[in-house]
C-alpha cells in the first residue's frame, strides 16, 4: 500500500522523527505543561506566565515565514533548517532541564529554552518541501498526513506522560492548586530530552535537496 511504501523509505522515517519529536515537544510544552511549569518552578504569576507562552506561540507562527526566507536566501538549502529543528529542540529542552537541575528559578533561563524550542518546533514550510522533493507526487499527501499524525501523537504522549510522572513525587496544595516541585520537573524534562536527542540524531541522516527532486532510500 501507499502507506507502507512511504514508511519503508528510511529518509521519510528520519524526517518524520525529526519534525514530529521537535514539534511534539514544543506543542506539549506550549499547550499542556509550559504555563504550569513557569508558575510552579519559576514562581511567575499566571498573567506573566501566560504572556510568555503567548510570545512563544507567536514566535513559532512567525518562524514558518522566517525559515522559508532563510532557505531561499541559502540556495534553497533544506538540511540546515532541519538540523536546527532537531538540535534546536534538544538545546531548548536542555536549557530548561539545566535550569531545573541547578535550581535556577529566575525566569530568564527557562524562558530562553522555551523561545528556542518554539523557533525549532515550527519549520513546516521546509519539511513539507523536503517531503515533496523526496517522494513521488502520488505519495506526498500520504507522507505529509503520517508526519502530522505522528507529531500530534507525540504531543499527546508527552503531555500524558508528564501528568503521570509529576504525580510520582509529592506536591503542595496552595489555595486549592497543586504546586509541583523540582523533582517532578526534573523527571519530566529528562523524558523531553530523550525526545530531543532522537530528533537531533534523526536530522543527521537527512539529505540536502537544494529545492530539487532527488532520489532517496
Amino acid at each position: 500500500t501507499t502507506l507502507l511504501s512511504v514508511l519503508k523509505k528510511r529518509h521519510n522515517v528520519m524526517l518524520i522523527l525529526t519534525l514530529g519529536l521537535s514539534f511534539g515537544s514544543y506543542f506539549a510544552l506550549q499547550s499542556i505543561l509550559g504555563k504550569k511549569f513557569l508558575e510552579d518552578f519559576c514562581q511567575l504569576d499566571p498573567k506573566s506566565a501566560g504572556l510568555l507562552m503567548t510570545v512563544s506561540m507567536t514566535v513559532a507562527a512567525i518562524n514558518g515565514f522566517v525559515v522559508a526566507s532563510i532557505s531561499r536566501a541559502c540556495n534553497n538549502r533544506r538540511k540546515p533548517v532541519m538540523l536546527f529543528c532537531g538540535w534546536g529542540c534538544f538545546t531548548g529542552i536542555l536549557t530548561i532541564f539545566s535550569a531545573v537541575l541547578f535550581n535556577i528559578r529566575t525566569p530568564w533561563m527557562a524562558a530562553s529554552g522555551i523561545i528556542l524550542l518554539s523557533f525549532a518546533g515550527n519549520v513546516a514550510p521546509i519539511s513539507a518541501s523536503l517531503y515533496k522533493e523526496t517522494n513521488d507526487v502520488n505519495k506526498f499527501g500520504t507522507v505529509l498526513s503520517v508526519s502530522n499524525f505522528f507529531a500530534y501523537i507525540i504531543t499527546a504522549a508527552l503531555g500524558s506522560a508528564a501528568g503521570k510522572l509529576m504525580d510520582l513525587f509529592p506536591y503542595q496544595e496552595i489555595n486549592g492548586i497543586n504546586v509541583y516541585g523540582r523533582n517532578s520537573y526534573l523527571l519530566v524534562f529528562a523524558v523531553f530530552i530523550t525526545a530531543g536527542i532522537i530528533s537531533g540524531l534523526a536530522s543527521l541522516f537527512l539529505r540536502e535537496s537544494f529545492g530539487k527532486n532527488i532520489q532517496v532510500r
